[in-house]
């Protein structure tokens, strides 16, 4: 290879990294600042989901596993959150997806399906919220982004 052809093999590199530059620098800047914006809008809906937890008939848990989908609901086990136990759950007309949490409201009662004297009762309107199970990490990704100390940085 001549001098002349590895100078263009170069500058034609040189062109190729500053086209691409041009290009990923504003698509990096854009991703970034939708995710503030999502990890804002996400920790949010957390703290309102933790708030709501106020009055002792309103709680919220997490949906860690939801074992049958019916016609008149669901059966999903759920960890609470303000205690960590495992509970199993009835969603009366509504299939809860896996993963998520939910500020409800229901009661206790015999689990004839399992002979499970502790099931919680969910009925349709008991439902009051449900936030992403990645609510909790973008609130504390907000928090960092936010608070006075991440700003002295």
């Amino acid at each position: 290879m001549s001098a002349r052809e590895v100078l263009e093999v170069v500058l034609g590199l040189l062109v190729l990294v500053c086209l691409l530059a041009t290009v990923a620098a504003p698509a990096v800047f854009v991703h970034k600042a939708l995710r503030r914006r999502r990890d804002a809008r996400l920790a949010h809906q957390w703290e309102w989901a933790v708030d709501a937890c106020g009055p002792p008939w309103v709680n919220l848990a997490f949906v860690r596993r939801v074992y049958q989908y019916a016609r008149q609901g669901s059966k999903a086990d759920v960890v609470w959150y303000a205690t960590g136990e495992v509970q199993d759950t009835w969603f009366w007309g509504w299939h809860a997806p896996a993963g998520v949490y939910v500020v409800l409201s229901g009661d206790a009662g015999w689990g004839p399906h399992n002979a499970n004297p502790n099931v919680f009762y969910v009925q349709p309107a008991g439902v009051l919220s449900v936030v992403p199970g990645s609510a909790p990490r973008a609130r504390q990704r907000h928090q960092r982004r936010t608070s006075p100390v991440a700003r002295e940085r």
